[in-house]
């Protein structure tokens, strides 16, 4: 959806892509922003918006007290700790 050069340190060089994410439901889609350096991306050129992003992306969390004990449960079965 967006690209947008970001530079952490002087010799540092990325971006940050604003990706529009596959939903479940189309009234459930989202946006996801994703960072990405040359190495990931096999190239120094940077991505344009509407390229095709493929990849795996990393995400971390914790489990927020006060849901269902049956939405931890599913959490757990697909990983969670």
């Amino acid at each position: 959806m967006s690209v947008t050069a970001i530079k952490p340190l002087p010799q540092f060089q990325g971006w940050r892509l604003e990706i529009e994410c596959m939903p479940d439901e189309a009234a459930s889609g989202w946006r996801l922003p994703v960072f990405v350096f040359p190495p990931a991306l096999g190239s120094d050129a940077p991505p344009r918006k509407g390229d095709l992003v493929t990849g795996t992306v990393w995400l971390q969390g914790s489990w927020i007290s006060g849901e269902s004990t049956r939405d931890m449960e599913i959490w757990r079965e697909t990983g969670g700790e």
